[in-house]
């Protein structure tokens, strides 16, 4: 589609559209929408820009996304798919005068989330930065005015230059994600995310795994896992994983509704005959693990467990029901000890999710969640539009 470029001063404005409009996205996505963040050029104060505002929801699932195309079109969006970019679902409205575009990344997928947010962040504290963007974008839109590919083209060393630059230093708000060891000092404590292969587990970023032996060989402590089956390991951000833990998942179940338990089929010589149906063998679902949740040494997690956000899992535990949010559980079976908080803080934590906001917001907030005080935590506004 042509479109026509024109670059025009910053519109004070263009905060407030965003906010409108996300709050429409939001309405439809539902539960699926994690955080709204609005990026590009609108989102930086100051900054001469194409007056279109750029909005990036993260999401749960992507999946569930595609299923949403339909009411975005009766909002006026096109619904592109990935558009040239893998992981993304892209959205455009305005047709040949675009007013919006809207980028929308998965939780898990640290890598396109913050190159946004770095670069959005660069551009914010950096004026000199800033004014030598805005000019290349006028001299390009003044050159090619009808052109969108050689304009883009135009911008690409400078946006990919500064892009990197940006990254560096939205790094100095903690380690980096997406690295094995987070300390590179300390070999017995490493991130889990980077160091999974199989397509039924999915981790959160931050989440940690400590092994004296070896730290990074996490996936060979969740057992009896066939992707035949179907099961998926989910475990949220910053949580904690001891040693130990082990996740047993639904390819451990045998079948119970027979005389026999005994799994002849795996023994072959002729005993495969009594290969069992997927439908006779118990199954318990998916195993879930929140956000910021603690499990302690030597904890064995049985297929199907969900364990809510903030909870504690006493060591030498064997968990063999959910967990409830904010909630301390030990023994075996793991029974409930205690709640964590009372209820009316509990919800304002769960309301909160603290562990989605950007790196720079959670860094200068340390000071606050990691604070005895919990009345300090309650002074922070609940906020989904990160603008």
């Amino acid at each position: 589609m042509q479109q026509h470029i024109t670059i025009v001063e910053y519109n004070p404005e263009w905060p407030g559209i965003f906010k409108y409009e996300s709050e429409k996205i939001r309405k439809i996505l539902g539960d699926n929408c994690v955080g709204i963040y609005h990026i590009g050029s609108t989102s930086v104060p100051g900054l001469a820009a194409k007056p279109i505002i750029d909005i990036m929801p993260v999401v749960k699932s992507l999946d569930n996304v595609d299923k949403k195309a339909e009411e975005f079109r009766e909002i006026g969006y096109e619904y592109m798919g990935e558009f040239g970019i893998q992981g993304r679902r892209y959205l455009r409205k305005g047709g040949r005068n675009r007013t919006h575009q809207i980028h929308i990344f998965a939780e898990n997928d640290s890598y396109n989330i913050n190159r946004h947010l770095a670069f959005r962040e660069y551009l914010r504290a950096n004026s000199g930065v800033r004014h030598a963007y805005a000019e290349l974008k006028k001299n390009l839109a003044n050159e090619f005015p009808d052109d969108i590919d050689s304009y883009c083209k135009g911008k690409d060393s400078f946006v990919k230059t500064t892009e990197e630059k940006a990254i560096r230093c939205y790094m100095q708000y903690g380690p980096d994600p997406n690295s094995i060891y987070p300390n590179k000092d300390i070999k017995n404590v490493c991130f889990i995310k980077p160091t999974i292969t199989r397509p039924n587990i999915s981790v959160g970023d931050y989440t940690y795994f400590s092994d004296e032996k070896d730290a990074s060989c996490f996936e060979s402590h969740v057992t009896h896992h066939y992707e035949f089956l179907g099961d998926k390991l989910i475990i949220g951000k910053f949580c904690a994983i001891a040693s130990g833990v082990e996740f047993i998942m639904n390819g451990a179940n045998h079948r119970m509704c027979s005389v026999t338990t005994y799994p002849f089929n795996i023994m072959g010589n002729g005993w495969e005959k009594a290969v069992p149906k997927i439908q006779d063998l118990p199954f318990k679902g998916d195993t879930v693990v929140g956000n910021d949740v603690w499990i302690g040494q030597n904890v064995t997690i049985m297929p199907g467990i969900k364990i809510g956000d903030g909870a504690i899992v006493a060591a030498n535990s064997v968990v063999t029901k959910n967990v409830a949010p904010y909630t301390i559980v030990g023994g075996n079976p793991a029974k409930h000890i205690r709640s964590r908080f009372d209820e009316k803080l509990i919800q304002f934590l769960l309301e909160l999710r603290w562990w989605n906001w950007p790196p720079k917001k959670i860094f200068e907030n340390l000071d606050i969640l990691c604070s005895g005080d919990l009345s300090k935590i309650k002074q922070i506004p609940i906020d989904y539009n990160f603008d």
